[in-house]
């Protein structure tokens, strides 16, 4: 029981005990609590009065007055807040200003010797700063005051650290009245800026300071700091700012998007407010912005750049001067527009604003240069509305270097530039690119403002692709997409508002280039290529370009060479083609016609030149080889020769003068088909289907002709020529073969004639020859021509005489002697016909056949000799629908033979002339055997093969009186064609000069003159009773022929040139009769109509001895 009893007591007395401590500590905490609360009310109630009074007390002490609104302090968070807070200075003017002043402490940072504020806020701060005339600074003077006379000896600097600071809505104007201008103004609003984790430490006497923003941005400084005067010098440093910050300060003066990205700079600075300029320095610099882009207010990027970076940069204030090292930029992207009047889109985005006002500093103006530019990896995509449809321009930039000078004196200098673009291309809005470009390089170049030159190195253009398209209405699409877009009440430009700029043209180099043409306005579209290209573009000093191009065309070459001088105005150019096939351009003359070109190439040697004074001419020569002309289906070409060269060509555009001088036709071919509708197959097949006329259609605009054709001379070598007549059965068919001559002095210009010189074989005996005068654009009015068919035969023409006579031809040979004149529409025509031993075949019956009276009529009309020679007029009007020469001629043949026969002895009255095939005549003044002499000689030769007993002399003869005449107009002709520039080949026959031509009359008085003699064309010219113009020429002519001397001895070798091509052919067919036949000397004989006979007698041959 004691021993319980002890327990029991300890434990009511530490019950006691404890119960009674606990009311004490209670009691005390109760205390303490209401002691610290009542402290925090009595700071509540009485701080803020004292803190007004305090403040605005030490205000005055240094000359300045400070008024607080309310005042109020939350002593349970310890934040003190200030309303309607202004600091004014010594003369009233207003220094500082803010809505309210907020900052939450931390009170027991003081035991560690740190100042420390959660939270320090600003809400609409107004800074206003005063640079006196001596060049202080009203905020520098009042800093100056606040701290002291022993300020600037402490050794100590008291350590801030604010966690969050935070400025809205600030301001700051300032009025600099030391200007060299006088006062000048500037004013910086709505400043807002949120700082974290700001700090000052004291190091080594110096401050610090680091900071972060909400957004990442992160500030950093330390230096030294002077407040009276104002000095300072340390390291900035800002990273990550983003530049959507800053556009509240910008965006008054831009309409664009808040663009994107952050900017960064670090720098070395030195700031002074000592003398009477402030002084700022910052050296060396660096600027980077990251990951920028800006937007158009719709959405649509102008430009974006991956990474930007100013480095080794020196900024010097009191110098305005801005120098950086090295300038890169890699990543970016451009894009511009214009609109339809002309304005970019870039111009749009600065907002028009009052003009800006002089800097606070003064000064002279700014420099600002870039050592060392780079850029890669840009992309430029410009976009022109001013078009019918839009342009788009759009390119990589792989590279770019140079440097970049800003100068007040000089303005902007671009030096040392390098370019080198990549995947150029043009296109129109809706179609593909028509222009490409895989690179182009520009070396160094330079552009300079003040002297208003840009001289770029030189540029290397690689992969050029152009491509054109004509579409189905003949017009060039990207020609018309070019066409710029009218706009209402639009002025001219005015060119003379400012110097224009002096391009140095570079030296360009084409390599790998190519152009295509493709035209749909054929049935089947058609694509010309013109790849392969290379050239050059060279320039000199004296501002000329000579510059080449080269070139393949369809397999062919392409060459062009020559000089531009651009201060002249004029051009030179010299174009060659080699083997360019003429099947590229055939389309344009073969679409919708059932003809296809086989084979055929053009070469060419032009010489062009043109000047601003000057017009356009092309000098120079072509030819076209191998062009044969095929129809389908028949394998003998239409038309066609072997080779056609232009030489002496001189085409003037401007006053529309075409100039041949000599044209060379080798081997022609024509295939001439009368069909059985009685068309030429040539119009046919050549003519231009009609368009259908819509009845709203425009009329067409008068056609102003081709100008002024001139065609000195065509030469025709080797011709050959097959006609049929399928417009009657049997079909006649006939063929000119080896067609030469020439046609002289054509023209399509009022007054101009051209002369015809032709001859050619026909068939295999027969020959043909071609004189006349033609005016080529109205032929049918003035033109007069004949046409010399000799030795046809006659069975070739059956199906005429079948089918206007009735009566088949088995043999006989034809001669006909065509002369036509046409005047006024109206054909005259004088032929002579002559038929030689004819011998009719059957009689033909059939329907619609005419049946004249041959047998009869050949019985009266043929001589002795069996031959028929006939003189049959024809008269005809051409405008005539009806109007066929064919039946006019067999008309005419039908009235004489029906004339005959009604009155034989009349018909047998007119019959004149006598020639058999013992008459062998020649030309006069020729040598040569035709082809029917050839033909008498071998049937002659014949003769006397199978007659052995005859013997043969052969006689040379001449005709003084018509001979001399011949070979004296050969001289006198060859010497006047000579002059004319005109010299037939020798197997040529001889064209007559055509006198009417000025050019022709001009060449005969100088003939005239060197061989008559300028006294006696003189006494010619003055003689009254002298004639002018072609009478005069055709004058002087004939009595150059009449003067001509000619030796007899002359006349003597001609007819012994004759004997002995007459004894050459005769024993070269049958050499048997070499002992037979004998020569005999020269003898004067009488030429008839035909020619110069050749002397022919038959002997008897002494029998061969046994």
């Amino acid at each position: 029981m004691q021993g319980s009893s002890a327990d029991l007591s300890k434990k009511d007395i530490m019950k006691f005990v404890s119960g009674s401590l606990l009311r004490r500590c209670a009691v005390t905490l109760c205390a303490l609590l209401a002691v610290w609360a009542g402290s925090m009310a009595a700071l509540a109630v009485f701080v803020p009065d004292l803190i007004r009074s305090r403040a605005e007390a030490y205000v005055a002490s240094l000359g300045r007055h400070l008024t607080l609104g309310q005042v109020s302090l939350e002593p349970w968070s310890m934040t003190l807040r200030l309303e309607q807070v202004a600091l004014s200075d010594k003369d009233g003017s207003l220094l500082f200003s803010a809505k309210r002043v907020a900052v939450n402490t931390t009170p027991t940072a003081l035991l560690v010797g740190q100042w420390r504020a959660k939270s320090f806020s600003f809400d609409t701060p107004r800074l206003t700063l005063r640079r006196e005339r001596n060049g202080s600074w009203n905020l520098a003077r009042f800093l100056q005051d606040a701290a002291g006379p022993d300020a600037a000896d402490s050794g100590t600097t008291p350590s801030v650290i604010v966690d969050e600071l935070d400025i809205r809505h600030a301001a700051i104007a300032a009025t600099d009245l030391g200007a060299p201008n006088g006062e000048a103004d500037w004013h910086v609003g709505e400043l807002t800026l949120n700082l974290v984790n700001l700090s000052t430490q004291a190091r080594d006497g110096n401050y610090a300071l680091t900071a972060g923003m909400p957004d990442g941005t992160r500030l950093a400084w330390h230096g030294t700091l002077n407040l009276q005067p104002f000095d300072s010098f340390g390291e900035a440093k800002i990273e990550g700012l983003p530049v959507a910050d800053l556009w509240p300060y910008l965006g008054s003066q831009l309409a664009i998007k808040a663009p994107r990205g952050r900017l960064s700079a670090e720098a070395t600075y030195h700031l002074s407010l000592r003398g009477a300029k402030p002084k700022l320095t910052l050296s060396p610099l660096t600027v980077s912005l990251a990951d920028f882009k800006a937007e158009t207010p719709d959405g649509r990027s102008m430009a974006a750049l991956k990474t930007f970076r100013l480095e080794d940069g020196i900024f010097d204030l009191a110098k305005q001067s801005v120098f950086f090292k090295r300038a890169r930029l890699m990543g970016g992207d451009l894009n511009a527009r214009r609109d339809r009047s002309g304005r970019i889109d870039w111009q749009a985005a600065i907002k028009p604003g009052p003009a800006l006002t002089s800097s606070p500093s003064g000064g002279g103006g700014w420099k600002f240069r870039v050592a060392d530019i780079t850029a890669e990896g840009w992309h430029l995509n410009v976009t022109d509305e001013s078009f019918v449809k839009p342009l788009t321009l759009d390119t990589g930039i792989a590279s770019l270097t140079g440097s970049l000078q800003l100068t007040p004196d000089d303005g902007i200098s671009l030096n040392r530039m390098t370019a080198r673009l990549a995947g150029l291309s043009l296109a129109s809005a809706g179609r593909d690119p028509w222009f490409r470009l895989d690179e182009l390089s520009v070396s160094q170049s330079d552009i300079r403002e003040k002297d208003r030159q840009i001289a770029p190195g030189n540029v290397t253009l690689n992969g050029l692709s152009v491509s054109m398209l004509r579409n189905a209405a003949g017009r060039l699409e990207t020609l018309d997409d070019l066409r710029r877009v009218p706009l209402p009440g639009a002025r001219a430009r005015n060119t003379d508002a400012a110097k224009g700029w002096n391009v140095v043209l570079p030296d360009v180099a084409l390599a790998d280039g190519a152009v295509r043409l493709t035209d749909k306005s054929l049935p089947s579209p058609l694509s010309v290529d013109l790849n392969r290209m290379t050239g050059q573009l060279l320039s000199d000093d004296d501002g000329q370009l000579a510059y080449s191009l080269t070139g393949m065309l369809g397999g062919g070459n392409v060459d062009v060479e020559g000089m531009l001088r651009p201060e002249q105005g004029s051009l030179h150019a010299v174009v060659k083609t080699r083997s360019v096939p003429l099947a590229l351009f055939a389309p344009y003359v073969l679409s919708g016609k059932p003809l296809r070109l086989a084979g055929g190439t053009l070469a060419t040697r032009l010489d062009i030149s043109a000047g601003r004074d000057k017009a356009l001419v092309v000098r120079g020569e072509a030819s076209a080889d191998s062009v044969y002309l095929y129809e389908k289906g028949v394998a003998k070409p239409l038309v066609g020769w072997r080779s056609l060269k232009a030489k002496g060509l001189d085409l003037r555009p401007a006053s529309r003068v075409w100039s041949v001088s000599d044209v060379l036709l080798e081997q022609p071919e024509a295939r001439l088909t009368i069909e059985e509708n009685r068309k030429l197959n040539l119009a046919r097949l050549l003519s231009r289907p009609e368009a259908p006329v819509r009845e709203d259609a425009a009329p067409a605009a008068t056609d102003a002709g081709p100008g002024a054709i001139r065609v000195k001379a065509i030469h025709i070598a080797r011709g050959d020529i097959e006609f049929a007549d399928h417009s009657m059965q049997p079909a006649f068919s006939s063929r000119i073969h080896h067609l030469r001559g020439s046609l002289t002095g054509f023209s399509n210009e009022p007054g101009h004639s051209g002369v015809v010189t032709l001859d050619g074989g026909v068939d295999r005996y027969g020959d043909v020859k071609v004189r006349g005068r033609l005016v080529p654009t109205k032929a049918a009015d003035n033109s007069e021509f004949s046409l010399v068919f000799r030795n046809v035969p006659m069975n070739s023409l059956n199906p005429y005489s079948m089918n206007f006579a009735g009566w088949k031809i088995e043999d006989g040979r034809l001669g006909v002697t065509l002369h036509y004149t046409m005047k006024d529409q109206r054909l005259d025509g004088d032929n002579r016909i002559v038929i030689q031993s004819i011998r009719l075949g059957d009689e033909v019956t059939a329907p619609g056949v005419s049946r004249l009276p041959l047998r009869l009529a050949v019985a009266v009309l043929e001589d002795s000799d069996r031959r028929i020679d006939l003189n049959v007029p024809v008269h005809g009007n051409l405008n005539d629908p009806s109007f066929s020469y064919g039946h006019l001629v067999w008309q005419a043949i039908g009235n004489v033979i029906r004339k005959v026969v009604t009155a034989p002895f009349r018909a047998l009255g007119a019959l004149l002339g006598k020639e058999g095939f013992d008459t062998i005549r020649f030309v006069p003044g020729e040598a040569g055997l035709a082809p029917p002499e050839r033909e008498k000689l071998e049937e002659l030769g014949q003769m006397l093969a199978r007659r052995p007993q005859l013997s043969l002399q052969l006689g040379g003869g001449y005709d003084d009186s018509v001979d001399l005449r011949a070979m004296a107009r050969a001289r006198v002709d060859r010497a006047i064609l000579k002059v004319q520039g005109f010299s037939p080949a020798h197997s040529e026959p001889l064209p007559e000069p055509d006198v009417s031509a000025t050019e022709t009359q001009e060449a005969v008085r100088t003939v005239f003159a060197a061989r008559v003699g300028r006294l006696t064309l003189l006494a010619r010219r003055l003689s009254p009773s002298a004639p002018s113009g072609a009478a005069f020429a055709r004058q002087l002519r004939e009595e150059m022929i009449s003067r001509e001397s000619i030796p007899s001895s002359d006349l003597a070798e001609l007819a012994n040139e004759r004997v002995a091509a007459a004894h050459k052919l005769l024993l070269g067919t049958h050499p048997e009769l070499a002992s037979r036949v004998t020569v005999l000397p020269p003898a004067k004989l009488r030429a008839e109509e035909a020619g110069v006979p050749l002397k022919l007698e038959l002997g008897t041959a002494p029998r061969p001895s046994l």
